[in-house]
């Protein structure tokens, strides 16, 4: 079985570096890089580039190997690094970790087939990088302090979202020392814990800092500028103007273009719904965090894990204003376990509508939705319904545990 799932994940493999590019971001990191490079530019600094120094880093990266590619052989390097990276964690997976040998088949056969759903999206993109710092995180959840450390800092470099989930290790921590290790609550264990995850959120945003201040400069003033964006056209929020344009044909609405992506006219949205647009995801993060603490819900077992990052990457998908088709890059091997896990037909049907809807509005002719076309509006709809629906289901396994049926991800 095990041979078999190599042997679709090779093919998969195959399939999505054979197949060809339609509006890869490849090309556009590679005139940056050229540019750079023959006018001596410093990024940030001289020129835009919207994602933190580890991105930079990777997408530079294929020109280590020479200073004169063509955008095609920029693309296969580029190509050949990320399916390395996704090669080698295959192998740590596997080799490192027992307790997943038994659904490794099964899980690998899961990612192999939803992600060929996307195509060349999964490595024209910083985005698989990210979901293997998620994955990381996810397997070395229970590691020391300097370890969890090291991946924070490389997850926040790439993107800066996963040191949210911080919040979630410190709160399982107390919990562990009120219920586990039968501490009585005082003042000096939530301290003692406070100024841990303290500590370590002050020396990631510190490093942070003092790289941009060491090699990039402004790179932090070019990163949050990300705060003041609009309302991009994939995301929930932007479904509700895509509905009433589908209910009322005659609605005037516009698009702009920024940050390399298409955004609803500020001019139409009301302050009150982009400021709480801005806000619903971390306002659902606090509620998150509470309803974590008051569950109690040990992070040790493995399906408890599980959930807690689907529910936390799943509500960035769901509240956050701005979404790009590539971000579902990011829940591709939790979904995969999961599925290997706890198969649910209904669960398996969700994530199809998800990933072929994805495929349909990116990948066939992105420009029909610009263009307001009403079944792609649809599609889109449905897509994004289809992720809040998805999300409910795992706020209910969470609120509801149900026992997996197979003890050893207990």
């Amino acid at each position: 079985m095990v041979f078999l799932s190599i042997l679709f994940f090779s093919l998969s493999r195959i399939l999505i570096l054979t197949s060809a590019p339609y509006m890869s971001d490849t090309f556009y990191y590679h005139e940056l890089i050229k540019n750079s490079l023959e006018n001596h530019l410093n990024v940030y600094k001289d020129f835009f580039f919207a994602y933190p120094w580890l991105s930079w880093i990777l997408v530079k990266m294929p020109f280590s190997f020479s200073p004169n590619l063509s955008q095609e052989a920029y693309r296969n390097y580029f190509h050949i690094i990320n399916l390395l990276c996704e090669c080698f964690f295959l192998v740590i997976i596997y080799v490192k970790t027992p307790r997943f040998r038994k659904i490794f088949s099964s899980s690998l056969l899961y990612y192999s087939i939803i992600s060929l759903s996307m195509k060349d999206l999964i490595y024209d993109r910083v985005d698989l990088f990210l979901t293997l710092s998620f994955f990381s995180l996810f397997l070395l959840w229970c590691k020391c302090y300097w370890i969890q450390l090291l991946n924070y800092f490389i997850g926040f470099s790439i993107k800066i979202i996963p040191i949210a989930l911080l919040g979630f290790k410190a709160f399982e921590e107390l919990y562990l020392k009120i219920r586990v290790e039968k501490v009585n609550t005082n003042i000096k264990s939530i301290f003692f814990i406070f100024s841990k995850y303290t500590s370590l959120l002050i020396l990631i945003i510190f490093c942070f800092y003092l790289t941009d201040i060491l090699f990039f400069n402004k790179m932090s003033l070019v990163i949050f500028q990300h705060f003041d964006r609009g309302i991009q056209i994939e995301s929930t929020w932007a479904s509700f103007y895509f509905l009433k344009k589908l209910i009322i044909p005659d609605f005037n609405l516009s698009l702009i273009h920024n940050f390399g992506s298409y955004e609803i006219n500020p001019n139409l949205i009301s302050s009150s719904f982009l400021s709480f647009s801005k806000i619903s995801f971390f306002v659902f993060l606090f509620f998150f965090f509470f309803m974590f603490y008051l569950k109690k819900t040990h992070t040790v077992k493995i399906r408890n894990r599980l959930n807690l990052f689907l529910i936390f990457i799943l509500s960035f998908l769901c509240f956050q204003k701005i979404l790009s088709v590539q971000f579902f890059v990011w829940l591709l091997p939790f979904i995969a376990i999961d599925l290997s896990i706890n198969f649910h037909f209904l669960k398996l049907f969700v994530v199809c509508v998800i990933y072929l809807g994805s495929y349909l509005i990116f990948s066939i002719n992105y420009y029909y939705l610009t263009e307001f076309n009403p079944l792609y509006l649809f599609f889109l709809c449905l897509r994004n319904l289809a992720t809040i629906l998805l999300l409910i289901f795992y706020l209910w396994t969470y609120l509801k545990p149900r026992a997996s049926k197979m003890s050893v991800m207990a």
